[in-house]
This record gives structure tokens, sequence and C-alpha cells, in this order.
């Protein structure tokens, strides 16, 4: 095989473009390229991971790439260095970069993003793209911020562009709290619009159309990069594709388990309602859609205080009756599973691929074709807390 100089690089060209057959190696190809690019990675940082002896032995089978680094780096002849089997080719690679006439740059051009792929340990690829922990690196330094950012972008887009994960698997590990209390409010306003347009079409509010709204960009702008990358990338991409080396898969299942065991131990239930005995609560009527307080100007209870959306005074409800002959401790919660609106079971999603929003407040909010979303702050936080409380099992 010929080797491909700077491979699936054009000449002159300054964005690479990978040609390997799968997408996990394009993807692969592409990290390795950027990260050397951004300078999350230096060229010594390679050799480290992969000595010259390693290197010439993986490419045990490819006299003319070895040829092609040993010209390169010691200037001796092609026809010799076809001649010299990999273990003498190590030799001579490791003494040109002792010695100082092997320059970094110029082998890691030869050997390219593409042919580092396809002879190279993947895992061992991966552990040397990981190495330093880029995305703790964001807060202590931030003259490289954006290039973290950058690379981290590239990570997460590279990979769904290359459908190693779909738009559901980057966004539920995110949870919606954790979304809706991140994102600022102009792009809270921008999805519930979007679920609106959607419901009134009777079209699903999918993860796609989210990430419509919600770019990847978004998400590293405003999402901490140490939450994406061992919630998404590291389950949902790298253990994957088999990237992991057995060290990083035992932490790595040594986070899941102790992000389980919090979970399982602080997340509580929230009541129906803060305010009212549960004896006293009821089923909710089925044609009584729940619309955010914060859109329909109903009572809002904030800060132990109680407001008006938009301005109108609050309604006096009535208390729930209770059928003769029964304590109000006898009213009938709704069953584990189902929804309140009319006992319909909750599902995961409209059509495998979309958030289950359509069936509780968005589809809802889109029934009602009247209806407007204020842009002013206090009500953006209003249906925030709305979302968080009501659409928590949607996603």
């Amino acid at each position: 095989m010929k080797p491909s100089v700077s491979a699936g690089r054009p000449a002159g060209a300054g964005t690479f473009v990978s040609r390997l057959a799968s997408g996990t190696e394009r993807f692969l190809a592409h990290v390795l390229d950027h990260g050397l690019a951004a300078g999350i990675r230096q060229p010594t940082d390679f050799f480290r991971h992969f000595p010259p002896h390693a290197i010439m032995n993986a490419l045990a089978g490819e006299p003319e790439l070895r040829a092609a680094l040993l010209v390169e780096t010691t200037g001796i002849k092609r026809k010799i260095a076809l001649r010299k089997p990999a273990a003498a080719a190590g030799d001579d690679l490791a003494l040109a970069f002792e010695e100082g006439e092997a320059d970094h740059d110029a082998v890691l051009d030869i050997f390219g993003p593409d042919d580092r792929v396809r002879f190279l340990d993947h895992r061992l690829l991966w552990a040397y793209a990981t190495d330093g922990e880029f995305w703790n690196a964001g807060a202590a330094d931030a003259a490289k911020k954006d290039a973290i950012d950058e690379h981290m972008r590239l990570v997460l887009s590279r990979a769904l562009e290359e459908e190693l994960l779909d738009h559901r698997a980057m966004l539920e590990p995110l949870t919606v709290e954790r979304l809706v209390r991140a994102l600022p409010a102009k792009l809270v306003t921008k999805v519930i619009e979007r679920a609106i347009s959607d419901g009134s079409s009777a079209s699903p509010f999918t993860y796609e159309a989210f990430l419509d709204v919600v770019t990847t960009d978004n998400l590293v702008e405003h999402i901490e990069l140490p939450v994406l990358w061992n919630d998404v990338v590291v389950p949902k991409i790298a253990r994957a594709c088999d990237l992991l080396t057995e060290g990083d898969a035992t932490r790595a299942k040594a986070k899941a388990s102790a992000d389980k065991l919090v979970t399982g131990t602080a997340a509580a239930p929230k009541s129906a309602s803060a305010s009212a005995p549960a004896t006293e609560s009821a089923p909710a009527s089925a044609s009584s859609p729940k619309i955010p307080a914060a859109v329909t100007g109903a009572p809002v209870k904030k800060n132990g205080a109680t407001s008006t959306a938009a301005g109108k005074a609050p309604a006096k409800a009535a208390p729930p009756a209770v059928p003769s002959g029964k304590s109000a401790t006898s009213a009938k919660a709704p069953t584990p599973g189902t929804s309140a609106t009319a006992g319909k079971p909750a599902t995961a999603g409209s059509n495998g691929t979309g958030l289950d929003i359509n069936d509780d407040v968005f589809n809802e909010l889109g029934s009602d074709s009247d209806l407007s979303v204020e842009t002013d702050v206090d009500v953006i936080d209003d249906v925030i807390d709305e979302l968080s409380d009501d659409l928590g099992r949607s996603l």
C-alpha cells in the first residue's frame, strides 16, 4: 500500500476529510486531526504514546510507508529504506529523533490521520486523544477555552454526522431540568414556540427538532464540558464504539455506579401540590389541559409570595368535591406509568425517536392556536419552573 501523505487532506486544503470506510474510523481520524490542529494535543504527545518502534512494528506489512518515513527523517535512499525490516526501521527513526534529525510534524504529515487509524490500535489512539482531559481544563486555562470548546463541538457534531449516536442519545443524559436551568431564557422561549408550532400541526416535537433550536454549539456554550463528556461522550460514543481501554472502562463504570447511587437516594418524587394536602388532590380532567401558569396568567407562587403571570388577577378555585360516603383520603391517585390527564399510559416517545411532550404540556399548549408566549424574563422563569415539574418525565 502506498503511503497516504497527510491522508485525507488534499493538497492546498485546510480542512481534513477522512476517506476511511466506517463511521467510527472516520470519527476517530477527525478527532486526531482536529486535536493537533486546535492545539489540544502536540506532536510530541503522539510519539510519547506511540514510540518509533511501536509505529514501525504496526507498519510491518507496509514497506512503502515505512520507507517514506525513513526517507523524510533520515535522508536514506528509498531503495535501501524499502529493504529495511520493521525493527531496523524503528531503530533508525528512534535514532533520528534522538539526534534531532527528525521533525515530529513532518513525520505526522506523512503518517496522516487516516493511516494512524488504519494501522494503530483504536483504543490506544483514543487514550492519546483524551490524555490530559481537555474537557476539565477549560476553567483553569482561559487562553485555551475557545480551542477546547471548539474541540468539544467537533467531537459531538462529528459523532452525530457519522451516526455514532442519535439526537435522543445526546439529549436524554442531560435531562430536561438540567437543560432548562442551563439554557438562556431566549432559547427556552424558542423551544416552547417550536413545540407549540409542532403541536398545532399535529407533528411530534422530536429530539431532532429540539436540536434544530438548541444546537450543539449552544450545548457546548451553556452546559459544563465535564457533564457533556462524562454523560454523553464516554457512554454514548466511546464505550459504544469500543474505544475505551480497560482503565477507562473501569473508571466509567465506577462513575456510572456512583451517579446511579446518588440519583436513587437524592431524587425524591415531588408531590402534586406543595400547598394542598395530598388527601385532597384529585386527578386532572382530560378536557382541561394543564397549561403552565406563566402562559395562562394563573397565580404563581415564587420566593414565598404569590404573583400573577402576565398581570392577570388570580381566580379563586373551588375545593375538589369528595363523593358522599367516602373520605377525602380515598381519592385514588393516578396509577404509576399512566398520565394524570386521562389515565393514558405514559410513552417513551411518539414514534420511538421523539420527545413525549405532545401528550403532556407542549401538546396542550399547541392545542390552543390563540396562545402566545411572553418573552418577559419573569414569565420565562415561571415557564422554566413549570417545565421542570411537568416535563421531567418527557425525556
